[in-house]
C-alpha cells in the first residue's frame, strides 16, 4: 500500500479574526465527537432499503420527520432536509443512489469538531446526515451581487477554507472537489463558512473515475493526467477566490474536452480579473500550473499573516528540487515538514505558536536551532547565531518573549505579530475587546504585552525593519497607554459608590483597567464614540437617577471608567426603583388599611356600642345581686348597703362611659376580643383547660375562690361598686393598649411587605 503524502509545503491552518493562528490542533482518534444526535454517531449502521416514493426508510423515519427536498445540481445523490423528533433540530440527509462506503478516516474526522468543516451527525450504508447551514452555498450571494463579497469577507473565506483542507490533508485525505457551490454559508456576521460534499473525498492515493470530477475547478494535471493529490485542492480553492472576486465563473458553458484543450496549449488561468492586487497574487500562486511550484499551505500562511510572497512567474515549468541561494544545504524539521529558509521555519513556528514554545524549551530547540543556523554564512545567519547562543544562557522570564526574539532572529522583517496576534493598531483593538470578553488567551497576551512593554518592539522606526504588518507608531501608543492606565486609576479613585469601586477594583486587578486604557490610549473615533453612547444610553435608561454615574458620564475623559459601569449603574438604579415603588405600594397598603380601619369603625360602632352596654349590663347584674343578698343576709347595717348602691350607680355609670369609648374607638374588632363578654372568654379559657385536665382540683380552687368573693362581697358591700369600677377600668386600659398594639403591629407589616432593605444613600 502506498503511504499517503506528507504535505510538501508548510502545513498550516490560517487566522481565525485577529489572530495569526495557522495550525489547527491535530486531530485525535480518540477525542470525543460532538454531534447534534445527543453525542451519538451511526457510522456502523445496517443497511436499510429506501422506498421509490421520496420518504425515509423506518429506521431513519423514526428518529428523522422529512420536511422536504433539497434541490441538487447532480444526479449522484438525493438531498432531503430532515427534523430530528428527539429535540427537532434540522438537518440535511443525503442519499446516495450507488452504494458507498465512506473512509474511516474521513468518518472519523467529519463527525469530529473540525472547525470550517461541515459537521456530519450519521453515516450509513448509502447515505450522510449533516448540520443543516441555513445560507446555502456561497453561490447564493454571489449570484445575487456578483463580486460583491468584500475583501474583509474574502480574506476570511481564503482563512477558513484553508484551515479546512489543512485539516484534511494532515489526516492524509483529499477534498478533490473544492468550488464555490461546495462551500456553505452558516452565517453572514460574523462570517462563516464550511467545507462540504465529501462525496469524492478520499485518501491520497485512491483512484476517482474521471467522469465524477468538475473538469472546471481541476488542476492541468488532474484534467490531462489524472492525477489528483493535495495541490489539486489547492488549485480548487484558487478557483473558488478567483470566482468570488471576479463573479467571472472560468470555463462556463465549456464541455471537459474544451477544457482539457485549453489546458493542452496554455495551462494558463486568467487572474486579472481579480481587482485587488493581493487577491490576484493570491491566486497566481493558487493557480500555477506547476504542481511543484503551486502555493500550498505555507504560502497561503504567509499571505494571511500580511506578508507577500511572490507568486510564481507565469508559466514556470517544473524544475529539480535544489535550495535557492541563502537556503540552508540540510534541512531543519519542524512538525514533519523540512524547511531550508530561516524565514519560512519563522513563519512556521509563529503560526504554531504554542507548539513552537514547547518544542524550544522542552524538545532542546534552541540548541537544535544553533546547529542548524551554522549552515548559513551571510551576515544575517551569523547575526541569528550569536543571538541563539544569547538565547540559550539566558532565555528571559516569559516563554512566549523567547519566541519572538527567536522569530525575529530568524526574519527580520517577521510581521508584527506575537502569541498568534497580529500587532496592528486594528487587531489591538480588537484585542482589548476581547479580553474584555474573556475570550481565548487575550487577555494573557495582553497582560504580557503590559509586564513586557512589547509594542515598542513591533514599531518600525524602533527595529529598523519595514513591512512588518504591524508597527503604526507602536512606541508611542505604548506610552499614551500606560499614561491612559495611570488616568483610568485616577478617575476610578474619585467615584463614590462602594459597590462601583469594588467593580472597578476587580478590573484593576485583572485585565479589564489594561484593557480599557489601552481602547483609551488607541483612541479610534468609532470605538470611543460607540463607547460615549452606551454611557449616555444607560445614563438615560435609569429608572432612578446615580449622581455618581452622572458625573462620570458628563466628563469626556472618564468614559472608559464610566463603560464598564453600565452594568453595575442599571443594576444598582433597579434596585433603588425596586425600593422606592415598595415603599409607596407599602405606603399606600398602610393608608388602604388604616382607611380600611376607619370605615370598619364607623361601619360597626352600633353594633360595638350594643356589646358595649351588654357588657355593663352584665357588670350591673353582678353588682345588683350581691348587694341585694348582702342586705338580705343582715350582716351589715341600712347605711352600708346606702353606701353600696350609690357605689354601683357611680360604678356603672364611669364603666358605660368608658366601655363605650373603648367600642367606639376599637370598632367592628369590638368584639369578641376587646367586648366585656368576648374578653372575659378569651380569659376564661385557660380555665377550662386547667379544668380539662384537673377537673376535681380544679373545681374546688374554683369554689373556694368564688366563696370567697361572694362572702367579701356579703361583709362588704359598700366595696362592691367601688371595686368593679377600678377593676374595669385598669381592664378599659389594657384592652385599648393591646389594641393599639396590634394596630402598630400591622401597620409595620405592612409598610415592610415589599419593601426590602433600604439602599446605602446615594451620593
Amino acid at each position: 500500500m502506498t503511504e499517503p503524502e506528507r504535505p510538501s509545503e508548510l502545513d498550516e491552518t490560517l487566522l481565525d479574526e485577529g489572530r495569526a493562528r495557522l495550525f489547527p490542533p491535530r486531530y485525535r482518534a480518540e477525542s470525543e465527537a460532538t454531534l447534534l444526535d445527543a453525542g451519538r454517531h451511526r457510522q456502523a449502521a445496517p443497511p436499510v432499503d429506501w422506498p421509490g416514493d421520496g420518504t425515509l426508510p423506518e429506521p431513519l423515519a423514526q428518529r428523522y420527520e422529512r420536511l422536504r427536498e433539497l434541490p441538487v445540481p447532480a444526479s449522484q445523490a438525493d438531498l432531503y432536509l430532515v427534523r430530528r423528533r428527539s429535540d427537532g433540530a434540522e438537518a440535511v440527509l443525503k442519499h446516495y443512489h450507488a452504494p458507498r462506503t465512506p473512509h474511516p478516516d474521513l468518518v472519523a474526522h467529519l463527525t469530529g469538531t473540525q472547525h470550517h468543516t461541515i459537521r456530519f451527525l450519521e453515516f450509513g450504508p448509502g447515505y450522510e446526515i449533516m448540520e443543516y447551514a441555513r445560507g446555502g452555498t456561497l453561490l447564493r450571494p454571489k449570484e445575487a451581487a456578483p463580486g460583491g463579497f468584500t475583501l474583509p469577507e474574502l480574506h476570511a473565506i481564503v482563512q477558513q477554507l484553508a484551515s479546512a483542507l489543512i485539516s484534511l490533508h494532515r489526516l492524509g485525505l483529499l477534498h478533490r472537489d473544492v468550488k464555490p457551490a461546495n462551500v456553505l454559508l452558516r452565517s453572514a456576521a460574523p462570517l462563516d463558512v464550511a467545507l462540504a460534499d465529501f462525496g469524492l473525498a478520499g485518501p491520497v492515493g485512491e483512484t476517482v473515475p474521471q467522469e465524477r470530477l468538475n473538469p472546471a475547478y481541476q488542476p492541468p494535471e488532474s484534467v490531462l493526467r489524472g492525477r489528483i493529490t493535495q495541490a489539486a485542492d489547492w488549485w480548487g480553492l484558487g478557483m473558488t477566490i478567483r470566482e468570488l472576486a471576479s463573479g467571472d465563473r472560468c470555463f462556463d458553458g465549456l464541455e471537459a474536452e474544451d477544457i482539457k484543450d485549453h489546458f493542452t496549449a496554455s495551462r494558463l488561468i486568467d487572474v486579472s480579473v481579480v481587482p485587488d492586487d493581493r487577491l490576484r497574487g493570491l491566486c497566481q500562486g493558487l493557480l500555477c500550473p506547476d504542481e511543484r511550484q503551486r502555493w500550498g499551505a505555507g504560502k497561503v500562511g504567509e499571505w494571511l499573516v500580511g506578508r507577500d510572497p511572490s507568486p510564481p512567474a507565469a508559466g514556470a515549468g517544473r524544475r529539480p528540487h535544489t535550495p535557492a541561494p541563502g537556503a540552508a544545504t540540510q534541512p531543519f524539521g519542524f512538525r514533519g515538514v523540512l524547511y531550508h529558509h530561516r524565514d519560512e521555519l519563522a513563519a512556521a513556528m509563529a503560526t504554531e505558536w504554542n507548539y513552537a514554545v514547547d518544542f524550544l524549551l522542552a524538545r532542546s530547540g534552541l540548541e537544535m536551532l544553533r546547529v542548524w543556523l551554522d549552515e548559513f554564512t551571510d551576515d544575517e545567519g551569523a547575526t541569528a547565531r550569536q543571538g541563539v547562543d544569547t538565547l540559550r544562557q539566558d532565555p528571559g522570564p516569559s516563554r512566549h518573549v523567547l519566541l519572538l526574539r527567536v522569530l525575529r532572529l530568524l526574519d527580520p522583517g517577521f510581521p508584527a505579530v506575537f502569541r498568534n496576534h497580529s500587532m496592528s493598531r486594528q487587531h489591538l483593538l480588537a484585542l482589548a475587546h476581547q479580553a474584555l470578553r474573556n475570550e481565548g488567551d487575550a487577555a494573557s497576551v495582553l497582560g504580557e504585552l503590559w509586564r513586557e512593554r512589547l509594542l515598542p518592539s513591533f514599531d518600525p522606526a524602533a527595529t529598523g525593519a519595514a513591512g512588518t504588518g504591524g508597527g503604526e507608531a507602536l512606541t508611542d501608543l505604548d506610552q499614551q497607554w500606560q499614561q491612559q492606565h495611570d488616568r483610568w486609576l485616577a478617575g476610578a479613585g474619585t467615584v463614590s459608590d462602594p459597590e462601583a469601586r469594588q467593580v472597578l477594583q476587580r478590573l484593576a486587578d485583572g485585565s479589564g483597567a489594561l484593557a480599557y486604557s489601552l481602547l483609551a490610549a488607541l483612541n479610534q473615533p468609532d470605538a470611543v464614540e460607540a463607547a460615549h453612547e452606551a454611557v449616555r444610553a444607560t445614563l438615560a435608561g435609569l429608572p432612578e437617577r446615580l449622581p455618581w454615574f452622572r458625573d462620570l458620564a458628563a466628563d469626556p475623559d472618564l468614559v472608559w471608567v464610566a463603560l464598564p459601569l453600565c452594568g453595575h449603574a442599571k443594576s444598582r438604579a433597579q434596585t433603588l426603583a425596586d425600593h422606592r415603588e415598595a415603599q409607596e405600594r407599602a405606603q399606600q397598603q398602610q393608608r388602604m388599611a388604616s382607611a380600611y380601619r376607619e370605615w370598619s369603625r364607623r361601619q360597626n360602632r352600633p353594633v360595638a356600642l350594643g356589646w358595649a352596654v351588654a357588657g355593663v349590663c352584665l357588670i350591673a347584674v353582678c353588682c345588683v345581686v350581691l348587694i341585694v343578698a348582702s342586705d338580705r343576709v343582715g350582716w351589715v347595717g341600712d347605711r352600708a348597703v346606702d353606701l353600696a348602691w350609690i357605689g354601683a350607680a357611680t360604678c356603672l355609670g364611669v364603666t358605660l362611659v368608658a366601655e363605650c369609648l373603648l367600642a367606639a374607638e376599637v370598632g367592628g374588632r369590638f368584639h369578641a376580643r376587646y367586648s366585656v363578654p368576648g374578653a372575659a372568654g378569651i380569659a376564661l379559657q385557660p380555665l377550662g383547660r386547667w379544668m380539662q385536665r384537673a377537673p376535681l382540683p380544679a373545681a374546688g380552687v374554683i369554689l373556694a375562690v368564688l366563696a370567697g368573693l361572694v362572702l367579701g362581697a356579703l361583709r362588704y358591700p359598700e366595696a362592691v361598686g367601688i371595686s368593679a369600677m377600678v377593676l374595669h377600668l385598669g381592664w378599659v386600659v389594657h384592652r385599648w393598649r393591646d389594641w393599639r398594639t396590634r394596630t402598630a403591629a400591622e401597620d409595620a407589616a405592612v409598610a415592610d411587605q415589599g419593601a426590602g432593605f433600604a439602599p446605602a444613600h446615594e451620593s
